[in-house]
C-alpha cells in the first residue's frame, strides 16, 4: 500500500536532514555584480567546494 509507512520514513528523514542532523549542508553563492554567471558552492563551514 502506497504511503503506509510514510510517518516513520519522515521521522527518519528529520533525524538526518533536520536541525542538528548529520547531512552536509551546501550554499550556492553568486557575485552581486558580474558579467555572465559568476557563482560558487560553499559547504556549511564556508569553504568552496570543488566540482
Amino acid at each position: 500500500m502506497l504511503g503506509r509507512n510514510r510517518p516513520q520514513q519522515r521521522r527518519e528523514e528529520r533525524e538526518v536532514f533536520g536541525r542538528g542532523g548529520s547531512a552536509t549542508r551546501y550554499k550556492m553563492r553568486e557575485k552581486l555584480v558580474s558579467f555572465g554567471n559568476d557563482f560558487w558552492i560553499e559547504d556549511e563551514n564556508g569553504r568552496r567546494v570543488q566540482g
